[in-house]
């Protein structure tokens, strides 16, 4: 699993189809929906676009407001 952290947005990494947005204040409790956190990393890239970081993985590309947190 792979965390980035930007000012008050955290976004985790879960799987190649799947990511966490945190914003505010973060917390380290698992997820209802992904209890065993024993995941393997996942390629990925970053990039910025106005206001949205684009996290792309080999399956999806993701779209992340960076004021928001909203995917």
């Amino acid at each position: 699993m792979q965390i980035f952290e930007q000012n008050d947005i955290r976004i985790s990494l879960l799987t190649s189809r799947l990511l966490r947005t945190e914003k505010g204040q973060f917390t380290d409790f698992n997820t209802q929906t992904v209890q065993n956190r024993l995941l393997d990393d996942v390629d990925y890239t970053l990039s910025r676009e106005g206001k949205n970081l684009i996290v792309k993985t080999n399956d999806v590309t993701f779209k992340v407001d960076i004021t928001s947190a909203n995917v």
